[in-house]
């Protein structure tokens, strides 16, 4: 090596011509910069002289420096080499690893270039064929330059083939081999199939997700994702089993296939298992409630032989059949010819599915007791649609006759009673409702005062007697209408008239059951009448109303008579003979005393007949006569009315 030192005590600037001959600058410890290298105060660099020398024999050389440190003018040095060359150049010495990582279509090769043969290696790598002895003409991978250990991908490689290798180095005298290696690739893996179907399952449940739970792993690797999955019913490639696949009852067999996806199909193959899965039959239960009770010597019907069956919310009647029997399953077979004795009767059924369903379904049987009476019982109930109610107004009586046990409908009649007193009859007919019948019965003739009401059924040939207990009771109430003090009133011609009065329930009672409308007759001619309040509401207690009479005004002309009209002569006369009087008191000479009495007397009889009127009878507001009255107020709820009166005299 040549080190270059700037001992001065300005930057050194300098540049060199490459070595001639076998010689070169690139050695391992060069640092000095190829051409023009600057050094600054005390800094060195290093040539590394390499010689590589290509024929035998001595062999010299000169590196020529040129620098600027002679009183800034260019000087050169000159740093003679020399060598001695003991043979000539070679090809490289290159040896081939063994093959590794092989898979299906993949391997790593490599070698080792242990000498450059005297010139540099440029080029190395590995070539791979089927056949032996492979070169750079076959499909190699070059794996760049020099001596050293390298190594090299082989890729495209063909499933389940024995390939040749080779190492190989180049340099200027050739390209050398090494040793012919073979390996052979794998061939496509078989995953594994990972799978538990849940077994077993009862029929009529759909497949669920851990059905179609699946996986494919390789080596400990989930490989589910590189491919799909297949499931089938009995065998690979069967039916297609779906979520909304119902397998049939007994021992079946489920199938999964995962099959690789076009990037992984040289990797791996396709991989199947099949697993047995046990369908267990559905339960059924029976539904089942015969007609109970029937009339003795009935015989066994519809009413009785009318069981169903389902198994969860599937009516499965139709996939099998039903036998009937007398006592438990197994004895006598009943049938539309079997009478039952009276009493309380054990039947029983079984369905059992057919032959085609009987692994989908279970078998299944039910036992109900059936009564057998000769007649039916029954329970009468009473309804009233007003209780309680005012006297004289209408109660409808509501009797409902219904079998205790059995289905047949009552018929006949019912009687009504208030007590032990019958007030009527009603004829039952159905209600609509179940079993059940109805007959009503109207009636207003019942008194003020609480009844003990009873419906009393006789029975009919299917049905037993029955009444109502306890009794209904219904209430029957009055009420009354008192007018309150002062009773009479007078007003003048256009003035209003007050009057109170009160309604109140009749004793016990508090309320009234219904509303109350208020009237007045009797007025006055063109006279008008106002209530406060205008009627007394259903469910009020005692109440006190106003009655208001407005009374029209009336003109002398409107009401004066005849004989009212001959009285005003009489006021005239009067009125003249008045100032007379007292001239025949002053002449007594000429008239008696008596006289003049009489006439002063009868003058103010005149005057005073004028004014009352024929007989002293007062003619009232301008002349006209007092008119009296009695209004009559009445107080109606339905076919009840009360009233009471009041005196309006109007002058």
């Amino acid at each position: 090596d040549v080190t270059v030192w700037n001992d001065g005590n300005a930057t050194l600037t300098f540049s060199h011509t490459i070595p001639y001959g076998d010689f070169t600058l690139n050695g391992p410890d060069t640092t000095c910069i190829p051409g023009e290298q600057v050094l600054t105060v005390d800094a060195t660099c290093i040539f590394g002289i390499q010689f590589a020398p290509l024929t035998s024999g001595p062999q010299s050389g000169s590196v020529v420096m040129t620098d600027n440190a002679f009183y800034g003018q260019p000087a050169t040095q000159t740093i003679l080499t020399s060598g001695t060359g003991i043979g000539g150049p070679a090809v490289p010495t290159v040896t081939t690893a063994a093959a590794s990582a092989i898979t299906q279509t993949t391997a790593t090769g490599g070698g080792n270039v242990t000498a450059s043969g005297g010139a540099t290696v440029i080029g190395r790598g590995v070539c791979w064929s089927t056949s032996a002895n492979p070169t750079t003409s076959n499909t190699c991978d070059d794996s760049g330059s020099g001596t050293g250990s390298f190594t090299a991908s082989m890729t495209g490689l063909a499933l389940n083939t024995m390939y040749h290798v080779r190492a190989y180095a180049i340099n200027s005298m050739g390209t050398a081999y090494g040793s012919d290696l073979t390996f052979t690739t794998l061939s496509a893996a078989t995953p594994t199939i990972n799978w538990t179907p849940a077994t077993p399952i009862t029929y009529g449940a759909t497949l669920g997700s851990s059905d179609f739970a699946a996986t494919a792993t390789y080596s400990s690797t989930n490989i589910s994702a590189d491919g799909t999955f297949a499931y089938s019913i009995g065998s690979v490639g069967g039916s297609t089993a779906t979520a909304a696949t119902i397998l049939p009852g007994g021992s079946q067999q489920l199938c999964v296939q995962w099959t690789p996806s076009t990037s992984y199909s040289s990797q791996f193959t396709t991989a199947s298992l099949c697993v047995p899965i046990t369908v267990n039959a559905a339960s059924t239960a029976i539904s089942w409630t015969p007609a109970s009770p029937i009339i003795s010597p009935a015989r066994l019907g519809s009413g009785q032989f009318n069981a169903s069956v389902s198994a969860g919310s599937t009516n499965v009647a139709e996939y099998g059949s039903f036998v009937y029997y007398v006592g438990p399953v197994g004895g006598t077979v009943a049938n539309s010819s079997t009478v039952l004795p009276v009493g309380n009767d054990q039947l029983c059924v079984q369905w059992t599915p057919s032959s085609f369903y009987s692994a989908d379904y279970s078998s299944s049987q039910a036992c109900a007791t059936v009564s057998v009476i000769n007649t039916q019982p029954t329970a009468a109930t009473l309804a009233s649609n007003a209780n309680p109610v005012f006297l004289l107004n209408s109660v409808t009586f509501t009797a409902t006759v219904t079998p205790t046990t059995g289905s047949i409908v009552p018929t006949g009649s019912v009687t009504f009673y208030d007590g032990s007193t019958a007030i009527g009859t009603g004829t039952l007919s159905a209600s609509g409702s179940g079993a059940s019948a109805i007959a009503k019965l109207t009636t207003t003739s019942l008194a003020t005062g609480s009844h003990a009401i009873t419906a009393n059924y006789p029975g009919d040939t299917n049905n037993q007697s029955s009444s109502n207990t306890p009794a209904l009771t219904e209430v029957v109430e009055d009420f009354s209408v008192t007018a309150n003090s002062p009773t009479t009133s007078t007003v003048e011609p256009g003035l209003a008239a007050t009057f109170t009065f009160t309604v109140s329930p009749v004793s016990p009672a508090t309320t009234f059951p219904a509303a109350i409308t208020l009237t007045a007759s009797g007025l006055p001619k063109g006279a008008t009448a106002t209530f406060s309040p205008t009627s007394i509401a259903s469910g009020a207690g005692s109440t006190t109303f106003t009655l208001t009479v407005v009374t029209p005004i009336t003109t002398l002309s409107h009401n004066q008579s005849p004989v009212q009209g001959a009285r005003w002569p009489l006021v005239a006369v009067a009125l003249l003979l008045l100032p007379l009087a007292g001239r025949f008191r002053r002449s007594g000479r000429r008239l008696s005393r008596m006289l003049s009495l009489m006439l002063l007397v009868a003058a103010g009889l005149t005057a005073a007949g004028a004014l009352n009127g024929c007989g002293g009878v007062s003619t009232g507001y301008f002349g006209q006569a007092p008119a009296t009255s009695s209004i009559t107020v009445t107080g109606a709820s339905g076919s009840l009315n009360h009233t009471a009166s009041v005196s309006l005299t109007v002058e």
